[in-house]
């Protein structure tokens, strides 16, 4: 089992993997990248300000891919 810190850590690489992804407009394989991020942090027992942004953030950049693709219901 993963502890927290290792969890955001591994939540913060998928997430800079995914960015890397949408700027080579391979926006599904970003939105899975983010999506991973986003289920890392669901697992995180501590909740505080940092995660909950990073999880804007995560959510943001997942509905943008959405839009990106086509998938509207998606992104909404």
């Amino acid at each position: 089992m993963m502890s927290d810190m290792e969890l955001v850590a591994a939540a913060k690489k998928l997430k800079d993997d995914g960015a890397a992804r949408f700027k080579n407009k391979e926006f599904k394989a970003a939105e899975g990248h983010y999506r991973d991020s986003l289920a890392h942090l669901e697992t995180v027992k501590n909740d505080n300000e940092e995660l909950r942004a990073l999880k804007v953030t995560l959510l943001q950049n997942t509905a943008l891919c959405c839009k990106n693709t086509g998938d509207f219901k998606a992104s909404v």
